[in-house]
């Protein structure tokens, strides 16, 4: 039975996409008998790969002012997607937890932690240059992982523009 979930979101269409997947499987879950269902949406923040020191070009921005700022802004953006998972599927608890560092270790390590029963990650479906030099945290975490791992493709966009 898959009713506790860690849901990778990197605020992009395939996360939302796998959330709900998510979210669709764990509430199965909860209506033939298990007593709950738990969404963890998961947001690691990677610092920036800037110098070490306490002024940037001069003066410019502070390193820790900057992590600061993308840990707020993180946990705000996972705060308002946790407020839809839970308005569109009533009778799931949705928490939120952002993490700094490595995807890919700290998924794992956050799955680890919370002893979740599988784990849901969009893709982008990249292909090419663009995956070789991005690769692929979807990809590494499906490798890696002892749980199962849900891979959610981005949805398709819909069409502007189409003649009739």
């Amino acid at each position: 039975m898959y009713r506790r979930w860690l849901v990778a979101h990197d605020f992009e269409p395939c996360a939302d996409a796998a959330a709900d997947a998510a979210a669709r499987l764990a509430l199965a879950c909860r209506r033939e008998g298990a007593t709950d269902a738990l969404l963890v949406l998961a947001h690691v923040v990677t610092p920036p790969a800037l110098p070490m020191s306490s002024d940037i070009a001069g003066g410019g921005a502070n390193v820790m002012a900057v992590i600061d700022l993308m840990l707020k802004t993180a946990r705000e953006r996972l705060e308002e997607s946790r407020a839809s998972l839970v308005a569109a599927h009533p009778g799931l608890t949705v928490e939120t937890v952002v993490l700094s560092g490595s995807p890919v270790e700290g998924l794992l390590d956050e799955a680890d932690r919370r002893d979740v029963d599988a784990i849901a990650i969009g893709t982008h479906g990249r292909r090419g240059i663009a995956h070789a030099f991005l690769g692929s945290v979807a990809e590494r975490i499906v490798q890696r992982s002892s749980r199962p791992v849900f891979v959610v493709k981005e949805p398709p966009r819909p069409m502007s523009g189409a003649v009739a």
